[in-house]
Protein backbone atom coordinates (compact mmCIF):
# COMPACT_ATOMS: atom_id res chain seq x y z
CA UNK A 1 0.00 0.00 0.00
CA UNK A 2 1.45 3.76 -0.46
CA UNK A 3 0.12 6.80 -0.05
CA UNK A 4 1.12 9.95 -2.80
CA UNK A 5 2.43 13.59 -1.43
CA UNK A 6 0.98 15.42 -3.34
CA UNK A 7 1.79 19.45 -2.49
CA UNK A 8 -1.14 21.57 -1.26
CA UNK A 9 0.34 24.70 -1.21
CA UNK A 10 3.04 26.71 -3.42
CA UNK A 11 6.04 27.18 -1.55
CA UNK A 12 9.40 28.60 -2.35
CA UNK A 13 12.62 26.48 -1.59
CA UNK A 14 16.13 27.15 -0.64
CA UNK A 15 19.16 24.47 -1.08
CA UNK A 16 20.04 23.09 2.08
CA UNK A 17 17.04 24.23 4.33
CA UNK A 18 14.13 21.92 5.85
CA UNK A 19 10.53 23.17 5.13
CA UNK A 20 7.23 21.79 5.93
CA UNK A 21 4.92 21.96 3.06
CA UNK A 22 1.41 21.27 3.38
CA UNK A 23 -0.09 17.96 1.01
CA UNK A 24 -3.45 16.67 0.50
CA UNK A 25 -4.25 14.40 3.65
CA UNK A 26 -3.20 11.09 3.70
CA UNK A 27 -5.13 9.18 5.83
CA UNK A 28 -3.15 6.04 7.83
CA UNK A 29 -5.43 3.24 8.89
CA UNK A 30 -4.81 1.90 12.57
CA UNK A 31 -2.09 -0.90 12.78
CA UNK A 32 -0.21 0.96 10.16
CA UNK A 33 3.16 2.89 10.10
CA UNK A 34 4.22 4.81 7.04
CA UNK A 35 7.89 5.82 5.63
CA UNK A 36 8.56 7.75 2.97
CA UNK A 37 9.60 5.38 -0.47
CA UNK A 38 13.72 6.23 -0.44
CA UNK A 39 14.05 6.01 -4.35
CA UNK A 40 10.91 8.28 -4.70
CA UNK A 41 12.86 11.59 -5.62
CA UNK A 42 11.50 15.00 -6.15
CA UNK A 43 13.53 17.25 -8.82
CA UNK A 44 14.50 19.62 -5.80
CA UNK A 45 14.89 17.62 -3.03
CA UNK A 46 13.40 14.81 -0.78
CA UNK A 47 10.71 14.46 1.52
CA UNK A 48 12.26 13.52 4.63
CA UNK A 49 9.13 12.29 7.04
CA UNK A 50 5.62 13.00 7.48
CA UNK A 51 3.69 15.22 10.26
CA UNK A 52 0.42 14.62 11.56
CA UNK A 53 -1.60 16.00 14.24
CA UNK A 54 -2.49 12.45 16.13
CA UNK A 55 0.40 10.65 18.31
CA UNK A 56 2.47 8.09 16.31
CA UNK A 57 1.08 5.45 18.00
CA UNK A 58 0.05 1.96 16.22
CA UNK A 59 -3.00 1.57 17.84
CA UNK A 60 -4.96 4.83 16.04
CA UNK A 61 -5.77 6.06 13.07
CA UNK A 62 -3.70 8.78 11.68
CA UNK A 63 -3.97 11.49 8.67
CA UNK A 64 -0.56 13.07 7.81
CA UNK A 65 -1.23 16.50 6.06
CA UNK A 66 2.32 18.40 6.06
CA UNK A 67 5.59 16.83 5.21
CA UNK A 68 9.37 17.72 6.07
CA UNK A 69 10.82 18.44 2.61
CA UNK A 70 14.73 18.82 2.12
CA UNK A 71 15.78 20.79 -0.84
CA UNK A 72 18.75 20.31 -2.76
CA UNK A 73 18.40 23.52 -4.72
CA UNK A 74 16.20 27.03 -5.04
CA UNK A 75 13.05 26.17 -6.62
CA UNK A 76 9.64 26.25 -5.73
CA UNK A 77 7.10 23.23 -5.35
CA UNK A 78 3.73 24.28 -7.24
CA UNK A 79 0.36 23.31 -5.64
CA UNK A 80 -0.55 19.83 -7.29
CA UNK A 81 2.77 18.65 -7.82
CA UNK A 82 4.27 15.34 -6.19
CA UNK A 83 6.47 15.68 -3.45
CA UNK A 84 7.13 11.69 -2.69
CA UNK A 85 5.29 8.65 -2.21
CA UNK A 86 4.92 7.13 1.80
CA UNK A 87 4.94 3.36 2.13
CA UNK A 88 2.07 2.37 3.96
CA UNK A 89 2.39 -1.33 5.69
CA UNK A 90 -0.12 -3.05 7.88
CA UNK A 91 1.59 -4.24 11.30
CA UNK A 92 0.48 -7.83 12.95
CA UNK A 93 -0.86 -7.85 16.09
Amino acid sequence: MSGLAISAETKKLRRGVAEIVKIWPIEISDHSMAYPLGIMRQAYGTMVGGIAKESWNLESKKTVEEVVFLPIMDGEVKEGQLIGVFNVARCLR
